[in-house]
């Protein structure tokens, strides 16, 4: 290493503690028995997670933090872990950072026809050792597997590419394409989360939490940004139009998924598409369904519709307004109606009672006059 260098190897905790609670234990008496042990990165309490949690026992919410720990010599539980591990993170940390020390064998290659192996001195016995090498060429040009990409922050050149665009826009909507549900329910949930497409993962578990951030992040970007003037907004009424006979994409059509189920499908030879114009089960949405001889799947469906309501769904909803406004204005008069009685005899009853209490004043005074 180069001085002043070193190599940290961090692990994800899920605790009670906060990162400087953990900081403070870590290393001392009350820690051991516990899986507190290293480092947080950050100690200051700047950088966690927080999760709270229902404790049936103590009937409340606890809350759980969770951050980043290095040279942590404890390895983590088996239900603590998404593997199972033999190493803590200390001990990997001291094998990158000297790895002749660790006394494992290993070798580094020095030239194209040079290596130096490390720590075989007990296991040489002068020349009755044989030392074989084996390796293969390996010329499928293959993309290789990775859990992580790079990206250079503010390089409109790069960009992440579309099965990366495609999976994170599935998983924002709740749905993809095919309008099929992301992530699919019938998966247990240990297995919805991830970037697989078959069978269907989602990125995020709330994902309405993940949209308010993106929304959130947009209006700053917009914030900084005046597109008033700049932009068209004709797209914002703009839908993908239905597709024509002439694109052979189906054999007929119908108007909704419900007349769809009507079809005498035994009259049917061969594979069969229908075009629904206004699927209810999928937003009212157009989709093509193919009847595979024993049910029907959804193989295409509108992949956007600014436009939601057509011009009968608008005066659909007109009318339903006008209802509304009419009996709103029905409810007002017999509102009034009942307020004005109750106003009127409200005022009779003060009229009553100062009549009543002005006469009985008078006849006091009368009284008092004629009677000292």
């Amino acid at each position: 290493l180069f001085p002043g260098a070193r190599i940290d190897v961090y692990e994800w905790v899920e605790s009670t503690l906060l990162p400087s609670e953990w900081n403070a234990t870590s290393g001392t008496t009350e820690a051991q028995g516990t899986q507190i042990s290293g480092t947080p990165y950050a100690p200051e309490d700047d950088k966690f997670t927080l999760k709270e949690k229902y404790d049936s026992i103590k009937d409340e919410f606890v809350n759980y933090y969770y951050y980043w720990v290095r040279d942590s010599v404890i390895v983590p539980n088996a239900g603590k872990s998404a593997m199972v591990r033999q190493n803590s993170t200390a001990f990997i940390s001291n094998i990158l950072t000297n790895p002749k020390a660790s006394g494992l064998r290993y070798f580094s290659i020095t030239d194209k026809n040079k290596i130096l192996i490390y720590n075989v001195k007990n296991d040489l016995q002068d020349s009755n050792i044989v030392l074989n090498i084996d390796y293969k060429e390996n010329d499928n040009e293959t993309n290789a597997h990775k859990v992580w990409k790079i990206l250079a922050e503010g390089d409109p050149n790069i960009r992440p590419d579309s099965t990366i665009e495609s999976k994170w826009w599935d998983s924002l909507c709740g749905s993809d394409s095919a309008g099929s549900i992301v992530p699919d329910p019938e998966l247990p949930v240990n297995r919805r989360y991830g970037n697989a497409i078959r069978p269907r993962q989602s990125w995020y578990i709330d994902r309405f939490e993940a949209l308010k951030e993106v929304i959130d992040y947009s209006n700053l970007v917009l914030k900084e940004n005046q597109l008033v003037g700049s932009i068209s907004f004709d797209n914002l009424d703009s839908f993908e139009p239905e597709p024509t006979t002439d694109s052979l994409e189906y054999d007929g059509t119908v108007d909704t998924y419900a007349d769809l189920t009507y079809l005498h499908t035994p009259d049917f030879s061969g594979t069969v598409n229908y075009l629904v114009k206004a699927d209810e089960t999928a937003n009212n949405l157009w989709s093509i369904y193919e009847w595979n001889g024993t049910s029907w799947n959804r193989t295409k469906i509108q992949t956007y519709k600014n436009t939601k309501m057509s011009l009968n769904e608008k005066n659909v909803q007109i009318a339903i307004l006008k209802k509304i406004f009419l009996y709103f204005c029905i409810l007002l008069v017999f509102a009034t109606k009942t307020i004005a009685m109750r106003v009127t005899r409200t005022l009779k009853k003060w009229s009553l009672t100062f009549s009543f209490k002005y006469r009985k004043r008078t006849i006091m005074q009368v009284a008092q006059n004629h009677w000292p």
